[in-house]
Order: structure tokens, then C-alpha cells, then sequence
């Protein structure tokens, strides 16, 4: 038998049927199919016997041949060599410090702290939220100064003695 007499099928298991087809549509059918199957397999989510690849429609949701490999829920343990089991966000937030989510309280707490601060160097520099504005709308220590009226010497040393004072009052932001 050639490669010009085999007959070539493409299996739909939805319907559980072979379709014929020409070689040409079997290898197009196949190709993506056939990526998308390695992909799942080296992330460990495909564990298909040879056998069963053909059968293969890439509906890896219905599929009896899946598992989870490296997606897993953050529901699940994770069990270490001493056989200690772990959330699996407890130990995401320890290998990646980015995911920690602050306490509500902590963040009440700052936020408290911050409205402390803003409020003492509004004391200390009434201009201080409009210059704050400036500032982030790009303008310059020179253009700002001319803005508010004060030199720019002027400008730079009340600009320096809120930000000392602030340092000596409130060290840990600082």
C-alpha cells in the first residue's frame, strides 16, 4: 500500500465519527492541533497516549486525557518535602513579594499618615499644593517661583526647610 492509497480520516470526537478526507486537509486539520497538544503536554496539562493523538480536537476542557500541570487553583496545598502543606497563595506572596496585598488596616493606617503630612506642610508652605500641582503639570523651580511670586533662592530654601522639617517630624517617610 503508497501514501497514495491510504485513506486519510480526520476523527471529530464530538460526534465520534471519521471523516475522509485528502492528505493535504489532514496535515492542515493536524498542524495546529498537533502545536497546541506539545504546548499542553510540556506544561504538563496534556498527558495523551500516541495512541489517542489523532483523536485530539484541541477541547482540552471535555477532554479525559487532561490535568492541571502548572495551572493550578490558588485553593489548592502545596506540600513540601517535610510534608508540610502551604496555601498556594501563602506561597505565591512568599516567592513573589509583588502579590502581597497590604492589610486594610495598613492602608488605613498610611493613608492617615499621609493626610498628617500633607496637612503639617500645608502649615508649614500654604503654596504647597499648587506648587505640588505645577510640578506635575512639568513646569520648572524657576517658572514656579516667578508664578508664585518669590524669588528662586527664596523658593529653593522654603522648598528645603518644609522638607527638613517634615524628615525631623515624620522620619519613617523620609
Amino acid at each position: 500500500m503508497t501514501n497514495q492509497d491510504k485513506q486519510y480520516s480526520i476523527y471529530l470526537r464530538s460526534a465520534k465519527l471519521s471523516v475522509p478526507c485528502t492528505k493535504q486537509q489532514f496535515d492542515d486539520y493536524y498542524r495546529d492541533i498537533n502545536a497546541y497538544r506539545r504546548t499542553q503536554m510540556n506544561h504538563g496539562r496534556c498527558v495523551c497516549p500516541p495512541s489517542k493523538w489523532l483523536h485530539c480536537d484541541m477541547d482540552c476542557c471535555t477532554c479525559p486525557h487532561r490535568t492541571s500541570g502548572d495551572l493550578s487553583s490558588l485553593d489548592d496545598n502545596y506540600t513540601d518535602e517535610e510534608g508540610n502543606e502551604t496555601p498556594w497563595l501563602d506561597r505565591l506572596q512568599e516567592k513573589m513579594p509583588d502579590l502581597q496585598t497590604p492589610r486594610l488596616d495598613d492602608q488605613a493606617i498610611e493613608v492617615l499618615y499621609m493626610r498628617e503630612i500633607l496637612d503639617r506642610l500645608c502649615e508649614i508652605m500654604p503654596q504647597a499644593i499648587e506648587i505640588g500641582r505645577l510640578r506635575q503639570e512639568g513646569y520648572t523651580d524657576v517658572a514656579i517661583s516667578r508664578m508664585i511670586g518669590v524669588k528662586n533662592t527664596t523658593f529653593i530654601s522654603r522648598l528645603k526647610k518644609a522638607r527638613k522639617t517634615l524628615q525631623e517630624e515624620f522620619p519613617e517617610f523620609f
